[in-house]
């Protein structure tokens, strides 16, 4: 429980990362390795 905080503030770090290379790159593969960090980021808040 401790490092779930931690968790997610890499796991939005790595978002903020996504969207960076997303414009940059115009990938779509980048575009759903982001949309499931996101997911994910949402999914962890819940518990």
């Amino acid at each position: 429980e401790t490092c779930l905080p931690r968790i997610v503030s890499g796991l939005q770090e790595f978002d903020t990362y996504l969207r960076y290379m997303e414009t940059e790159m115009k990938d779509n593969k980048l575009q759903y390795l982001r949309m499931g960090t996101v997911q994910l980021i949402h999914k962890l808040k819940l518990l």
